[in-house]
Formats: structure tokens, sequence, C-alpha cells
């Protein structure tokens, strides 16, 4: 059953799976709220939702199909979107604070037993995960402008994490199979980060400072780990894995 709440409602009825201390507390951040929206869709069994919003003209869309999803969004600002989609069982996704203008993150989850946690700070922001499989764990946090992340996981108990701040710094990853681990963390501006992973076991990290720096690391088979790190402006690193249990570090 889709429930469409319109501006300005107090949304107690949506909150019913949760205990009454979060109902409460939730209520009295809505009535602060100023045209913002919310739209939950809920099949299956003991699925639950919790929804806070301050701010104004911020949306948020939660789809639930399965059995023990738990979704959560928490937006404050001025036209934020939070969109949750997921499909299957005992899948969480977690949008813990999303604050300032014009920010998007979006999580689409196929499987059972993923995890999505993000948060963002600032103005035109974007974080989009999609996991496909079971078990898989991604968490983003971003601070500052026009920051962007992309995280594709395909397979099982895969993790990807990424921690950027500053402007115009882009983080990019795709898992393809089981157990990879990929992690980033940017500060400054203009810094890109990609990752590509095909196999089982692989790990990388990318670790950047400062601006208009630039790492790739592609990784094609088994047991595979990578770390780069830079500091400064105008940095290049390319990393290239193909086989199994290769090791290199990237320092500059």
């Amino acid at each position: 059953m889709i429930k469409d709440y319109p501006r300005g409602h107090t949304m107690n009825t949506l909150l019913k799976p949760l205990t009454a201390a979060i109902i409460l507390a939730s209520a009295s951040a809505v009535y602060a709220a100023e045209n913002d929206t919310t739209r939950v869709n809920q099949k299956g069994d003991f699925n639950s939702v919790y929804v806070d919003q301050g701010g104004s003209e911020n949306n948020i869309l939660i789809n639930q199909t399965g059995d023990r999803n738990v979704g959560m969004a928490v937006q404050g600002g001025e036209d934020n979107l939070s969109v949750q989609n997921q499909k299957g069982d005992a899948n969480r996704s977690y949008v813990y604070k999303q604050t300032g203008s014009d920010n998007l993150i979006k999580n689409n989850q196929r499987g059972d037993r993923n995890t999505f946690q993000g948060g963002q700070s600032g103005t035109d922001n974007t974080t989009r995960a999609l996991q496909v499989g079971d078990g898989n764990f991604a968490y983003s946090r971003q601070a500052g402008e026009q920051n962007d992340v992309k995280i594709n996981q395909q397979g099982d108990n895969n993790r990807a994490s990424n921690n950027q701040s500053g402007e115009e710094n882009k983080f990019t990853t795709l898992q393809v199979g089981d157990y990879n681990s990929a992690g980033n963390t940017q500060r400054g501006e203009n810094n890109r980060s990609e990752s590509s992973q095909k196999g089982d076991g692989n790990w990388n990290y990318t670790y950047q400072i400062g601006e208009s720096n630039f790492s790739k690391l592609n990784q094609q088979g088994d047991n595979n780990g990578a770390y780069t790190f830079q500091e400064g402006e105008n940095n290049d690193s390319r990393l290239l894995q193909q086989g199994d249990g290769n090791y290199a570090f990237a320092s500059q």
C-alpha cells in the first residue's frame, strides 16, 4: 500500500512499526518542517521505516519489497532528495543525515542482508549506490560542494567505503564478484578516484589530499591488493593488476 503524505503532514501513522519513543521524537521534528514530502511503499512482513525531515521542499521516497527490511532517512535544509529501493529480505538502508541544499542520495538494494549507510552536508552533492547480491556493505560520507559518488556492487559480501570533503571530488567503484573491498578518502578540490574489481577477495584503498589528483585502480583476478597515496596537485596514478595474489603500492 502506498502512503503519500502531503506537504506539512505530521506523518504520525507512517511510523507505526517503531516504538512510541521514536514516534514522538520524529513527530516533533516533522512539525517544524515546511513543504516536505514523504512517500513509503511497503510489501511484505515486518518491514520498518523511520523518517525525520526539517527545513523546506525536501523529499523522501522509500520502497520495500520483502521481509524485515529497514529504511531510515534524516534530512534538513532545502531541496534535498533521498530515494531507497529495497527488494529482498533483511536489507538495511540508512541516510543518517543529509543537510544543505540540492543534495541527492539514492540506494537500490536487490538481494538479502545488504547494508547502506550514507550522509552528506553542503550543496549539490550526489551519492548513488547499487547493491545486487547478498551481504554487501556500502558507506559514504561527503561534505562540501558538488562531490559525487557512485558505488556498484554485484556479488556477495563486498565492502565499499568513501569519505570526501571539499569541492568537485569524485569517487567511482565497481565490484563484480565476492569478498572484494574498496576504500577511498579525498580532501581538497577536483580529485578523482576510480576503482574496478572483477574477481574474488581483492582489496584496494586510495588516499588523496590536494587538488586535481587522479587515481585509477583496476583489479582482474583474485586476492590482489593495491594502495595509492597522493598529496599535492596534479598527481596521476594508474595501477592494473591481472592475475592472482598481486600487490602494488604507490605514493606521490
